[in-house]
């Protein structure tokens, strides 16, 4: 087996790179946009909600993600996260 069928396909046999953004992700993606509300309150809710939300995302990729690509993708996530 390749490197790139090991890293790329699923176990169906797909080649999987990127797929439709799943809930966690949209949830990540609303907090970022509450930034640009005009709250005061709003920045902070916003950076905790895609912290959050981002973070969970990233723990479900890495622990299931349909192929090795997309675990690393999530690992490289929250690594990014922590730093």
């Amino acid at each position: 087996m390749s490197a790139f069928k090991k890293i790329f396909h699923d176990s169906k046999g797909n080649i999987v790179i990127a797929q439709r953004p799943n809930k966690p992700l949209i949830a990540a993606g609303l907090f970022y946009l509450i930034q640009f509300l005009p709250f005061s309150a709003s920045s902070q809710i916003s950076k905790w909600g895609v912290t959050i939300f981002l973070g969970y995302w990233a723990l479900l990729e890495i622990f299931s993600g349909v192929n090795l690509w997309r675990r690393m993708l999530g690992f490289i996530v929250l690594i990014w996260m922590i730093l």
